[in-house]
């Protein structure tokens, strides 16, 4: 198994490092001159002479792969220069933003746990029955709805028909509520249909049966036998869902003024600072190349069947 997890580690060097190339290529691509930006940004006039002393000072004059070459090496030392607008090392922003959208994605992965095991419980005891088939059409429509869509009508929610509930920012009382509801309905009834369909399964085995004629209750049933086995799946599924909760996280933090990773790369957008760009794309695709590790490296360890085939 531990050979299996270095090979695994092996294999994703080359894909860090085609996704380092693309990302430092395709900001190279932008039609706009970085040492342009970089003194427009800054009130500067940009001469023909600023531009030049710019792009000496920022090593835009080298060639491409010199440039690829020390941004790298910069980058394994989370050195990702300096943002064009704050003058501020590109680290230390992502620094302050980090804890913002930990603290989002992590409310919202509660929430997603809370209200999946919950519902899908309540769905397999009412199986066939309006409630499973009411909540099933909601959960349906709740999950097809786009996430800006959804954030837009929570703040109107909170600020004509509820107003007791902040709308922005992060430092007021509940602020956290909205914009963690609002990233989490989008899985919220993927995972319930996921638990429900494969509980369904698994009441229908042998094993349920037995615990059924040693005279258990059906709630027992379902929380001591049925879960731990149904939710094996839906755990691997959510192992990915967790890059995909702090990416996710862009246009939520922008609806609701959540002072992020995901506001900080939309405005750098805006201005185009591109050191600041190419350190959350970077970012994210680690994140998600790491989660695929973690969850492979879960369901060695979780199913006993694949560590012998890796084995093998």
């Amino acid at each position: 198994m531990a050979r299996y997890l270095l090979r695994r580690l092996g294999t994703m060097l080359p894909l860090v490092l085609a996704i380092s190339l693309a990302t430092f290529t395709l900001i190279r691509l932008s039609p706009s001159d970085p040492a342009e930006v970089a003194l427009r940004v800054n009130a500067v006039v940009p001469t023909d002479a600023a531009i030049a002393l710019t792009r000496q000072q920022l090593g835009l004059d080298r060639p491409f792969g010199a440039q690829y070459l020390d941004w790298l090496s910069r980058a394994l030392r989370l050195d990702f220069g300096m943002s064009f607008v704050t003058r501020q090392p590109v680290r230390e922003a992502l620094a302050q933003a980090l804890p913002a959208t930990l603290q989002l994605a992590g409310a919202a992965l509660l929430m997603v746990l809370a209200s999946s095991l919950s519902l899908a419980t309540l769905c397999v005891l009412q199986a066939g029955r309006w409630p499973d088939r009411l909540l099933r059409v909601l959960l349906f429509l709740l999950t097809a709805m786009p996430g800006y869509w959804a954030g837009l009508l929570l703040l109107w929610l909170a600020a004509v028909a509820w107003p007791q509930l902040p709308t922005g920012g992060i430092t007021a009382p509940g602020a956290t509520l909205l914009p963690a509801l609002t990233l989490a309905l989008g899985y919220i009834g993927t995972y319930v249909r996921l638990l429900r369909n494969n509980m369904l399964h698994h009441l229908a085995q042998p094993y349920v049966t037995y615990a059924r004629a040693r005279g258990l209750s059906e709630r027992r049933i379902l929380w001591r036998h049925v879960l731990p086995n149904a939710g094996y799946s839906p755990l691997i599924a959510l192992g990915m869902s967790l890059p995909k909760l702090m990416a996710g996280a862009l246009v939520v933090e922008n609806i609701f003024a959540w002072p992020g990773l995901g506001r900080l790369c939309v405005t750098a957008i805006f201005n185009r600072d591109y050191p600041v760009i190419q350190a959350y794309v970077l970012l994210m695709a680690l994140l998600f190349v790491l989660g695929n590790f973690l969850v492979d490296a879960l369901q060695l360890w979780l199913d006993p069947r694949l560590r012998r085939g890796v084995i093998s």
